[in-house]
């Protein structure tokens, strides 16, 4: 049986106390170095409240699709509802779900051969900032702590590369995605 702690992807944030740095442009340009090189990457955009990660890919990632705000506030229905608390009950659950919330083979470059996967900040709609600002991420923490390690845990099983765009500042999705995910 495979250690829970062994796994072939790395995760990488990507972090600044200030915007404006160029931390997402820096992150698109590691992942496509990363992808031509052969590695399998996904990029995701945990900063949600600035979110740009999707316009990089020119209309491949339509509005309706889910992202990181939908995929944790499925989980914490779902953890509610079948009352998962523990890495073991959390980690097949997550398996089963998460890949609705990927856009998987999206092409960059001139010649198309960058393939990138991404969790995008989330469905952008007229509720897309309720729904954000909805989630209380030290209470899902608190509630149930192995969420997010469980999260990079089958990750990092998937991808040879997770690469954060975190937010910028100091914030709760900063520690989350600084700290927990790796």
């Amino acid at each position: 049986m495979k250690d829970i702690f062994e796994h072939k992807g790395e995760t990488i944030t990507f972090y600044s106390y200030k915007g404006g740095v160029g931390r997402s442009m820096a992150l698109i340009n590691t992942a496509c170095l990363l992808a031509l090189k052969g590695k399998k990457v996904l990029i995701i955009d945990w900063d949600l409240e600035a979110l740009g990660l999707h316009s990089f890919f020119n209309g491949q990632i339509k509005d309706r699709d889910l992202g990181l705000v939908d995929f944790v506030i499925q989980m914490q229905k779902d953890i509610k509802k079948k009352k998962l608390n523990f890495e073991e009950e959390i980690l097949p659950h997550i398996a089963s779900i998460i890949s609705k919330f990927i856009k998987k083979d999206l092409k960059l470059g001139k010649d198309k051969k960058v393939v990138l996967d991404i969790i995008k900040a989330g469905k952008f709609d007229d509720s897309y900032s309720d729904r954000m600002s909805s989630i209380d991420w030290m209470q899902v923490y608190k509630d149930t702590p192995a969420l997010f390690r469980s999260m990079a845990y089958h990750l990092e099983d998937e991808y040879d590369y997770i690469l954060i765009d975190s937010r910028t500042g100091l914030a709760d999705t900063a520690g989350i995605s600084t700290m927990l995910m790796h």
